[in-house]
């Protein structure tokens, strides 16, 4: 008999990278916020940090890491939006 228990344990969603798929999501999520609250667009900061993990694999330590790694991307060249 064939088992295939834990077989697609670490199946990549569609869309996502094997980088993207090991950060947890509420890390995602906390640093997305962060961006939001900075300024940046939630669109932007989606962005910011899946090309985070894909630069840098290794910057998703931990939510501090991967955010310092997002504004170093997206610090030179977006701009914010404007606050009233």
């Amino acid at each position: 008999m064939l088992s295939l228990q834990g077989a697609f344990d670490k199946v990549v969603p569609p869309g996502k990278t094997r980088a993207q798929s090991d950060v947890p999501e509420v890390m995602r999520q906390s640093v997305v916020q962060a961006l939001v609250g900075l300024g940046w667009s939630d669109k932007i900061a989606r962005t910011g940090v899946s090309d985070a993990i894909e630069a840098d694999p290794s910057c998703a330590v931990d939510a501090g890491s991967l955010l310092r790694a997002v504004l170093t991307i997206l610090g030179p060249k977006t701009t914010r939006e404007a606050r009233p």
